[in-house]
């Protein structure tokens, strides 16, 4: 059973498994940091737990295994975790990212929390994990179609929020960027800079119109 806070802020555990879910998961982590209305505390399993830090979080580590199945025998253990986890942070309401295959945390704290004030982050349309057979309240998803596709699954609330991993979008400042870029590298300033994205990592072309472009590749830090 949950607990309720002492003050007038809400205690809200947040949860990532994979890394898809941590990079939603760490924009509203850093909007409830910013809200008087929450108390956050996040915590995580790899892979997302090295994401996150790489992005600049603090995340609690969870040690644990991941459970292929409803019949795997390390449930029990997995979901002690989880009722650990409920039991040192007191939470008023938790938010689970989602993962994929199997079950982890986010589905772990979902199964022990009062079904009242538990919620998962969808980040991939009509995406529900359903492994221990608890689905969570209330699903926070991108558009209608992802809304759609979810009560299919589960007769579950469905509120669509929009992309969480994509807030980030809207403080780029791609000039300041283009030019960070070409200085940090000591390029020769060319009329085209052109970017895209693969497989998390950042691939840089530049170079004039008709002359040789040249690649680089770096990792791509968030």
């Amino acid at each position: 059973m949950l607990s309720q806070s002492a003050d007038d802020r809400m205690k809200l555990l947040m949860s990532a498994r994979d890394v898809g879910a941590a990079a939603g998961m760490g924009e509203v982590f850093s909007a409830a940091q910013a809200d008087p209305r929450f108390t956050p505390h996040l915590i995580a399993m790899e892979p997302a737990l090295g994401f996150l830090r790489c992005a600049g979080y603090s995340p609690d580590a969870i040690e644990t295994l991941v459970v292929a199945s409803a019949n795997d025998r390390d449930i029990p253990q997995l979901r002690h975790v989880a009722q650990r986890a409920i039991a040192t942070y007191c939470p008023d309401a938790i938010l689970a990212g989602l993962s994929g295959d199997g079950a982890g945390i986010d589905e772990a704290l979902i199964a022990e929390a009062d079904h009242a004030y538990n919620y998962v982050l969808q980040d991939f349309w009509g995406d529900v994990n359903l492994t221990l057979g608890c689905p969570a309240s209330t699903y926070f998803v991108i558009d209608k179609e992802a809304a759609r596709l979810t009560l299919r699954r589960t007769r579950a609330q469905v509120l669509v929020v929009g992309s969480a991993k994509h807030a980030r979008y809207d403080r780029l400042e791609p000039s300041a960027m283009r030019e960070s870029f070409l200085k940090t590298h000591t390029l020769s300033p060319t009329p085209l800079l052109g970017t895209c994205f693969s497989n998390h990592r950042l691939l840089a072309i530049s170079g004039s119109r008709f002359g040789t472009f040249q690649v680089i590749e770096r990792s791509l830090k968030p």
